[in-house]
């Protein structure tokens, strides 16, 4: 998983990456589609697209790689990237929320016993 694999078709240079993202500069001198293979695991939710903002199609490469598919003729650059679902979102929310709610609560708490102590006192 740590190399790009291509069709015979496609020429490539100046890979870069980011822990769910890669950017490559690709050529495809064949007249038929070839691919791309990046070295990232493909979970669903990846997406690509080229320099001109033009949707890419991911499909499971081998090994589960992501695999993108690229047209003949086709010059230039692709960037893929791990798109996350909404849910992940608001899974995200959830969990702030239930730490700030448990902070809040363990204060309150501090301060309730913290009242009680000096009732004691008296």
């Amino acid at each position: 998983y740590n190399k790009i694999e291509t069709s015979d078709e496609v020429l490539y240079s100046n890979y870069s990456h980011g822990n769910l993202s890669g950017n490559i500069q690709v050529e495809n001198k064949g007249l038929k589609e070839g691919y791309v293979e990046f070295p990232l695991l493909n979970y669903r939710h990846y997406v690509a697209k080229d320099n001109f903002g033009n949707t890419i199609q991911v499909v499971n490469g081998n090994n589960n790689v992501v695999r993108t598919l690229i047209p003949a003729g086709f010059s230039g650059q692709v960037f893929v990237r791990y798109n996350p679902p909404i849910y992940w979102h608001i899974a995200e929310a959830i969990s702030i929320l239930s730490l700030i709610s448990f902070i809040v609560f363990i204060l309150l708490d501090y301060k309730r016993y913290k009242m009680v102590l000096k009732t004691k006192d008296i």
